[in-house]
């Protein structure tokens, strides 16, 4: 059996305008990457883990991280807008075109 980090987080501050996280989280405002993120899994002996976006309905923040690709992510959870019919069916098939989605 292997461990699985059910619930994670990279982000590039100038990439994306995140209202979260923000300076008064000192120690994490910063860009925190695939490169960090897998060393940190490596260091706990886990090979598994689920990318949880953290900007709802913004389907290019979910493409970044399905496009990196890391052999270490078996999924991604990725916010679409439930509430616009117009572009959900357009989101949803973008995004299921990737096999972690």
């Amino acid at each position: 059996m292997s461990e699985v980090d059910a619930h994670f987080h990279v982000w590039e501050l100038e990439r994306f305008s995140y209202p979260w996280p923000n300076s008064e989280v000192g120690p994490i405002f910063r860009d925190i990457g695939f490169t960090e993120f897998a060393a940190a899994l490596e260091s706990a002996g886990i090979t598994n883990a689920v990318f949880i976006q953290c900007l709802n309905n913004c389907i290019d923040e979910a493409k970044w991280v399905l496009e990196f690709n890391h052999p270490y992510i078996k999924g991604v959870v990725a916010g679409v807008d439930l509430n616009d019919p117009v572009n959900l069916e357009n989101q949803l098939n973008e995004l299921g075109q990737y096999e972690k989605f």
